[in-house]
C-alpha cells in the first residue's frame, strides 16, 4: 500500500510480483504530483484488485504500467481525479473474476484517457474505459477482450471529450464484442482485425451523439445475437 498526502507531490511505485489478501498494489495519490506504477511481473489480489490506483483532484497524471494483473474484482481499477492525462498499459493478462479484466475512469478534471492492452478478461467486461476528460479517448487490444456477462470492451466518452478510438483483435461478450458511446466533439472510430461477437446483442455496437462528427467502423469478422454490426449517428 502506497499512499502520499496533500502535502507531497508525485507518488510512484515500481514492482516485480505482488500477492495480497485482498489488492496486490494499493496507490493513492492526494499529492500535487503525478501518480505511477510500474508492475514488471504478477500483480495478485485474491478477494479485489491486482492493481487499485487513485488520483485525487489535486494530482495530475495518472500512469500504469503492468504486465500481469489479477483480481478477485477487477484486475487493473484506476480513477483519476487529477488534471493530466490517464494511461494504462498492460501487456500480459489482466483479469477481474467478478467485474472487469481493465478498468478506467477519468474524471472532468482530466485529459486524455488511454488504454493499450493485450488480454483482458471480466466477469462482466474485459476492459471498462470510461471518459469524462477534455480529451480523447484510445482503447487498444491487440489479444483477446473478453467479457462474460456484458462487453468484451466498453468505451464511453461523454460531450467533455474530443475522439473516441477503438482498435482491437478478437472480443467477446455475453451482450457485445465491442460497445463505444461517444457524445464528444469529435469522430468516433471503430477498427477490429479479428474477430467480433456478442451473443446477446451486436458483434459490435457504435454509438455517435451530440456534437460528435464522423463514425467509422472496419471490421473483419463481426457476430451477434442480434445484429453483426450495429452503427448509429446523429454526428455531422
Amino acid at each position: 500500500i502506497a499512499t502520499n498526502s496533500a502535502n507531497g507531490t508525485d507518488l510512484t511505485v515500481t514492482a516485480n510480483n505482488s500477492f495480497g489478501g485482498q489488492s496486490g498494489i494499493i496507490a493513492r495519490n492526494s499529492g500535487s504530483g503525478a501518480l505511477s506504477i510500474t508492475s514488471t511481473g504478477t500483480a495478485t489480489g485474491t478477494t479485489l484488485y491486482g492493481i487499485i490506483a487513485t488520483n485525487s483532484a489535486n494530482g495530475t497524471d495518472l500512469t500504469v504500467t503492468a504486465n500481469n494483473s489479477s483480481g478477485g474484482y477487477t484486475g487493473i481499477g484506476t480513477y483519476n481525479g487529477g488534471s493530466g492525462a490517464l494511461s494504462i498499459t498492460s501487456t500480459g493478462t489482466a483479469s477481474g473474476t467478478s467485474l472487469y479484466g481493465i478498468a478506467v475512469r477519468n474524471s472532468s478534471n482530466g485529459t486524455d484517457l488511454t488504454v493499450t492492452a493485450n488480454n483482458s478478461s471480466g466477469g462482466q467486461d474485459g476492459i471498462f474505459a470510461y471518459n469524462l476528460g477534455s480529451g480523447a479517448l484510445s482503447v487498444t487490444s491487440t489479444g483477446t477482450a473478453n467479457g462474460t456477462s456484458r462487453y468484451g470492451i466498453i468505451a464511453v466518452n461523454s460531450a467533455n471529450g474530443t475522439d473516441l478510438t477503438v482498435t482491437a483483435n478478437n472480443s467477446s461478450g455475453g451482450l457485445n464484442g465491442i460497445r463505444a458511446y461517444s457524445t464528444g466533439s469529435g469522430a468516433l472510430s471503430i477498427t477490429s482485425t479479428g474477430t467480433a461477437s456478442g451473443t446477446g446483442r451486436n458483434g459490435i455496437a457504435a454509438y455517435n451523439f451530440g456534437g460528435g462528427t464522423d463514425l467509422t467502423v472496419t471490421a473483419n469478422n463481426s457476430s451477434g445475437g442480434l445484429n453483426g454490426i450495429r452503427a448509429y449517428s446523429t454526428g455531422s
